[in-house]
């Protein structure tokens, strides 16, 4: 009787066991699921953040009357402007800054041009710097705007900083004592495509 007794019990417990093995199975089911990770950036803005101005400074002398003259700025010895393009609207798509001078409001006539030196980029430091050859944009009172710094792709902030004495502006031969000032237009206008390559 003793031996029936184990004998059941036996198949009891390995019955109990196989179920248990089965449920264990059935739990190690795995299941998936889809999803997306979605990554946007959105467009900067491009502005001109600052513009030069020069200030210029002479007495009358011999030359001025006979022949005219060739003046630099003037400031402090070490003095310098900033022009300063900011982009950030991200399709590299360049940008070119052109300048104008208007018409002097007295003495006109003793104006013949203003010099202000071109930007070149600088492609390690992603800065404009004075270009290292003649090149010049020439400004006449009252004319056309003239090409001052370009690129065909931009990012960040970019400056050409002018020492006073790159800017020179050119006199005619006059006899006349006068004080007279014109205005200085920097126009930053996004999209290039002949410019040196910035990046």
């Amino acid at each position: 009787m003793k031996k029936n007794l184990f004998l059941i019990a036996a198949l009891v417990l390995g019955a109990t066991a196989a179920v248990s093995t089965n449920v264990s199975a059935d739990d190690a089911t795995v299941s998936k699921g889809a999803g997306t990770a979605t990554l946007s950036i959105t467009p900067g803005s491009f502005k001109l953040v600052g513009a030069p101005s020069f200030s210029f400074t002479t007495e009358m002398n011999k030359d001025l009357i006979k022949s005219g003259l060739s003046l630099t700025a003037v400031d402090a010895k070490d003095a310098t402007q900033s022009l300063t393009v900011s982009d950030y609207v991200g399709t590299d798509g360049g940008w070119t800054v052109t300048a104008q001078l208007g018409a002097f409001d007295k003495a006109y006539d003793k104006v013949g041009s203003l010099d202000i030196p071109a930007g070149a980029i600088d492609a390690a430091t992603e800065d404009i710097k004075k270009d290292t050859t003649t090149t010049k944009a020439n400004l006449v009172p009252a004319g056309s705007a003239a090409t001052v710094a370009s690129s065909k792709t931009g990012a960040g902030d970019t400056v050409l900083t002018y020492a006073n004495k790159d800017t020179k502006l050119n006199l005619k031969a006059s006899t006349k004592v006068a004080s007279s000032s014109a205005p200085l237009t920097w126009t930053a206008t996004q999209g290039n495509a002949t410019a040196p390559k910035f990046n």
